[in-house]
């Protein structure tokens, strides 16, 4: 860019074909780092290529963050809706583990209402039937309480325990003799643990009692305590068998019918 000439250096007069000289350089590695996403952050460099004592090729080690991503699909009844176009072949699998799931942390969430001060978790009441025994009504049957036929003679307190009973809400405890004449027992009794839910129920017996070892007291005499927040937590509900009470849950589910998921979907994309 400065071409040929005499230049006076140092009182010398010097002759140069060329004075100054600029050097192009074209590169034409690709810059893959462009492909990287933003936010990526650089941890070291080198230079990977010299030439005439230029880096002409750089190298650069990054750290980039990895997103985890899941697909999620919907398959309800038989037909599986494919709202953009893009559908998975439906692979249904049953969970062997839902009814368990579902079961225990719906008795924990009815374990919640009873916390209070002091906690009352699962509590039960005792009651008393009159066996049929002696000329005496069948007061403690196991069923049939839907009607009065042969239930005249029996309390109302009698009557509350056959149909909780019938709901599965009691532990039977046994009978006792309630009243004896001249050393004979002419009228027996039997004792029930009775609790608010089939869920109660389930956590006392097999909780309670088969795994802390809590006893409900005699037939004669029952203790039906509630649970304290200490016993709750030592019971291993993946022991427990809730089928008993999954059983009510699924009998009560109230699932849409095609036809409503139809209007739902119309209703929801404007259609």
């Amino acid at each position: 860019i400065e071409g040929a000439g005499t230049r006076v250096i140092n009182g010398v007069r010097t002759y140069l074909s060329c004075w100054k000289y600029q050097l192009r350089y074209q590169c034409d590695f690709p810059d893959t780092c462009a492909e990287l996403a933003d936010n990526c952050t650089t941890t070291s460099s080198r230079c990977k290529t010299l030439q005439n004592g230029v880096c002409v090729e750089k190298e650069y080690t990054k750290t980039c963050p990895v997103t985890t991503c899941s697909a999620t699909k919907l398959h309800c009844l038989d037909a599986t809706f494919c709202l953009d176009g893009d559908c998975y072949g439906a692979m249904p699998a049953q969970s062997k583990d839902f009814a368990k799931s579902a079961a225990a942390l719906a008795a924990l969430s009815e374990a919640a209402k009873g916390l209070g001060d002091p906690p009352r978790i699962f509590t039960g009441q005792g009651m008393h039937c009159t066996d049929k025994a002696f000329g005496f009504a069948d007061c403690c049957k196991d069923s049939g309480w839907g009607t009065d036929i042969g239930l005249a003679k029996c309390s109302e307190q009698e009557k509350a325990l056959g149909q909780a009973k019938e709901q599965g809400l009691t532990i039977a405890l046994g009978s006792y003799c309630a009243t004896k004449i001249l050393g004979a027992c002419v009228r027996k009794k039997k004792g029930y643990c009775v609790f608010d839910s089939k869920l109660a129920r389930i956590v006392q017996a097999q909780g309670a009692r088969d795994q802390l070892g809590l006893g409900f007291g005699s037939a004669k005499h029952p203790r039906c305590e509630a649970l304290t927040p200490e016993q709750l937590q030592a019971i291993r509900f993946d022991r427990i068998d809730f089928s008993d009470f999954f059983d009510d849950m699924r009998g009560n589910a109230q699932l849409p019918s095609a036809k409503e998921i139809q209007e739902r979907l119309r209703s929801a994309y404007g259609e």
